[in-house]
């Protein structure tokens, strides 16, 4: 696992720390290029909660113009974010009062018909959500 902490940013940006942990950190191959976590959850505070809304809004746009996917998704609790996918991962984006959630899980983790249900579940609980995603039952005969 990996921590940044950081919280030197231009004024402008309205964030005021930034902690980032990183799990499943791989080393890079001999001359190669490190693969990337499998799982990435950023916290970042702002200044207020329009600061933090803003932030995502421009995430979610970035994502759009370079093509990614993008769904409006609430987490348990009801809380608004979006799924950002692309052919490396997909990601939990959320404005949280005046924080921003960046939850990004790698493709291939987990199968990819389980990658929205896991994904969801580290959100919530970085937001401190309990068993707010539901998860299958078995079916009864």
């Amino acid at each position: 696992m990996n921590r940044v902490y950081a919280d030197d940013f231009p004024a402008e940006s309205g964030r005021t720390a930034r902690l980032t942990c990183q799990y499943g950190v791989r080393p890079a191959p001999a001359g190669g290029e490190s693969p990337p976590p499998q799982v990435e959850i950023a916290v970042s505070g702002y200044v207020d909660e329009a600061a933090a809304t803003a932030r995502v809004e421009d995430t979610v746009g970035s994502a759009r113009s370079a093509g990614q996917q993008i769904e409006a998704l609430a987490a348990g609790g009801g809380q608004d974010g979006f799924l950002i996918a692309d052919a490396e991962g997909i990601t939990y984006v959320a404005a949280v009062g005046d924080s921003t959630l960046v939850v990004t899980l790698a493709r291939q983790v987990v199968p990819a018909d389980a990658e929205r249900v896991v994904l969801l579940g580290l959100a919530e609980a970085a937001m401190g959500i309990p068993d707010a995603t539901p998860t299958p039952t078995p079916a009864v005969t």
